[in-house]
């Protein structure tokens, strides 16, 4: 499963909070935050493991999906906080208003191996 977070967050301050949040519950993945999907590519050609993208639906592409669909088709997930939107893979939504405890959920339910989450005793 994954060990990596893309955050594409055009709000700095819900982006600080998301990978705050990730970085506290998964202390072992890495955790990215980016301003386009073009920087999503970017960081997939440097990768070969799978990853999960947490994207804001204002900045879901309408047509051009080919770096999502990389991401899926790597055995990774996407997920998009906001407006309910369309795509030819698998991906999740978490609408807002949203909690952190809400995106982390997606997170679980996508199948992240559960040896990279902070164990509860420590939460």
């Amino acid at each position: 499963m994954f060990r990596s977070f893309v955050v594409v967050e055009p709000d700095p301050v819900v982006s600080m909070d998301l990978c705050g949040a990730l970085t506290t519950e998964f202390p072992v993945c890495g955790v990215t935050v980016v301003d386009s999907l073009a920087s999503v590519a970017s960081f997939l050609s440097a990768r070969t493991s799978a990853i999960c993208v947490i994207i804001n639906s204002h900045v879901f592409p309408e047509h051009d999906h080919a770096p999502l669909q990389q991401v899926v088709e790597r055995s990774g997930h996407v997920i998009v906080i906001g407006s309910t939107v369309s795509a030819s893979f698998p991906l999740q939504h978490v609408h807002i208003p949203f909690s952190t405890e809400m995106v982390l959920g997606a997170i679980m339910m996508a199948g992240i191996d559960e040896t990279v989450r902070l164990p509860a005793a420590h939460a």
